[in-house]
């Protein structure tokens, strides 16, 4: 088993390196909105960098690359292939101050999570950036756009392992996630002194619950929510203050 060489757009080396131990504290920065200039969140956002890079990963053999029917059945299945790589975009705005800022997301998420906020607000990615913040966005090993071994998958389809070799595969259900979130007691019933992402918005409630939400564009995006995104479950007054922004499940 050979290690995957680091692949990247950016000279980013030596904090990618730590990427997986580091965790983000809460920003004390202004609510208010601000003008174009550095650390404003409405206007242009003006980068020096934006890119992504992967972090580690194994070369690995295997005979299953795809499975034994499908479009691809005719196709060379054995081979190598990368697997435990960590995906990590970035942005690095052109006037920084601070210190770099890594969002780590939790469990069964990914990065997505701080691009956007479920209204449609900007995400902290984006808030970060703005605010002069080199800020680095990780999908967690076998999440999302880091991609996940498809090999023991692929060997039970074609019966060369048995069912109970796979590993768990676990996705939150929308009444576990509402309570898990703290948006409320139950799903659909919210905290009446917390604020609750689409609670505000009707339509934007109504395109997330039918997956049509679509992300805004920036201009429309500014001059409508010009307000830094807030933690999901931060506002809850009975609960006080969420803690960190980078801590979550890392399974």
């Amino acid at each position: 088993m050979g290690k995957l060489s680091l692949i990247k757009t950016s000279a980013h080396s030596a904090l990618a390196s730590v990427l997986a131990f580091v965790i983000v504290s809460t920003y004390s920065g202004s609510a208010q909105a601000q003008d174009h200039h550095a650390g404003g969140t409405r206007g242009p956002l003006v980068l020096k960098e934006q890119g992504m890079f992967f972090v580690g990963g194994d070369i690995v053999q295997t005979d299953w690359a795809h499975a034994p029917n499908g479009f691809f059945a005719s196709f060379p299945r054995s081979g190598d292939i990368a697997i435990n790589q960590m995906y990590v975009a970035f942005m690095v705005p052109q006037a920084q101050r601070g210190v770099p800022i890594i969002l780590m997301h939790g469990g069964t998420l990914s990065g997505a999570c701080y691009e956007t906020t479920p209204d449609g607000r900007m995400g902290w990615y984006e808030y970060f950036a703005r605010k002069g913040h080199a800020v680095y966005l990780p999908d967690q090993v076998s999440r999302a756009r880091s991609g996940f071994d498809v090999t023991p998958f692929n060997e039970v389809a074609a019966g060369v392992r048995p069912p109970s070799a796979l590993p768990n595969v676990v996705v939150l259900t929308k009444a576990f996630a509402w309570q898990a979130f703290r948006f409320g007691p139950s799903l659909g019933t919210a905290f009446p002194d917390g604020a609750v992402p689409g609670r505000r918005d009707r339509r934007a409630r109504e395109a997330i619950d039918s997956g049509s939400e679509r992300r805004r564009t920036t201009a429309t995006r500014h001059q409508s929510h010009p307000d830094p995104p807030r933690g999901v479950g931060c506002e809850n007054r009975r609960r006080g203050p969420c803690g960190s922004l980078g801590i979550g499940l890392l399974s």
